[in-house]
């Protein structure tokens, strides 16, 4: 009986791994090796196609995220389906901010301003729970207790009352916590902008 749960448990898992893959690939190809076909089709980065589809992904990207977590599997499917979505998640974050296309519709538009937040906000969330996914396996925690730790970890509070025992989980907490600081730099740094264009036009 318990190893027919484990099979159905694996089977799930690995379900989900295969649509978290395919998912993944949508941001990876238009930036990485489809962008000529993108332009081919007359599909910018300010087209609202574009836009809507990258909302939906983005929003899938969390729901994957939270899954995971709440699984609480313990399978290698899991584990490579997270490290996969963070890896994605992270070459995603790169290629947006740094790519030529970046704020294409006008820097400091308050449209795009608002959008890039929103996007970053969720994208925040998925960090945690992607790494409280990871923690679950390395730390053997609850998934409750797993959320609360990524969460005060990359929002760099660290109240201290749970603290990681392994090497791994460690070196985990301390990735997560630059990467928190780095995405809340992200942030303020995309406010002060707006702020600062609507100061120049205002009369």
């Amino acid at each position: 009986m318990d190893n027919m749960q484990q099979e159905n448990s694996e089977s799930k898992t690995l379900i989900l791994w295969i649509l978290s893959l395919i998912v993944s690939m949508y941001w990876i190809s238009p930036v990485w090796w489809f962008q000529k076909l993108w332009h081919k089709l007359g599909i910018e980065r300010t087209n609202l196609i574009y836009q809507n589809t990258t909302d939906i992904f983005v929003v899938l990207r969390l729901i994957f995220s939270l899954l995971l977590v709440l699984s609480n599997n313990q399978s290698f499917f899991a584990r490579l389906a997270t490290i996969l979505l963070l890896l994605e998640l992270t070459v995603a974050y790169f290629a947006h901010f740094f790519s030529d296309k970046f704020n294409a519709a006008g820097p400091g538009k308050v449209t795009s301003a608002k959008r890039t937040i929103a996007i970053m906000s969720v994208n925040f969330i998925s960090y945690i729970f992607l790494f409280a996914s990871l923690l679950v396996y390395v730390e053997r925690l609850q998934p409750i207790q797993s959320i609360y730790l990524s969460t005060v970890t990359i929002t760099t509070l660290g109240y201290g009352d749970i603290t990681p025992k392994t090497n791994l989980g460690k070196l985990l907490v301390s990735c997560e916590a630059l990467i928190g600081i780095f995405q809340l730099a992200i942030v303020f740094g995309t406010i002060v902008g707006w702020s600062r264009y609507r100061e120049r036009i205002s009369p």
